[in-house]
């Protein structure tokens, strides 16, 4: 009988180290999965973080050109005023400039 209980205590030992191996071995994988989750957080934290930047950076860049965009239409719509005011101003001398009929006489 006393045989039979140290057997059966060796056997409990083992399948408590088993057990326990067991255990360590998931807490080891558990602090893996944590590690690697903090990882892939902080990976996403700074690609938005990038991905923040560059939309400001391009809205700059949008409101950069959109300016661009408002001085250049106003320098080609006062050319085009000048143009036609040059165009009026050459039609005027050219209508002085043609000799009347009765003029040549």
């Amino acid at each position: 009988v006393l045989e039979s209980m140290k057997t059966k205590l060796r056997n409990a030992e083992n399948s408590k180290a088993t057990i326990r191996e067991a255990l360590e071995r998931k807490c080891g994988e558990l602090l893996s999965l944590e590690v690697q989750v903090v990882d892939e957080r902080l990976l996403h934290k700074e690609l938005l973080h990038a991905s923040e930047n560059k939309q400001c950076e391009l809205n700059s860049e949008f409101a950069e050109a959109m300016n661009k965009l408002v001085f250049y239409e106003g320098v080609c719509s006062r050319l085009g005023v000048e143009l036609s005011e040059a165009k009026e101003a050459l039609s005027r001398g050219a209508r002085k400039r043609q000799p009347r009929q009765h003029d040549r006489g």
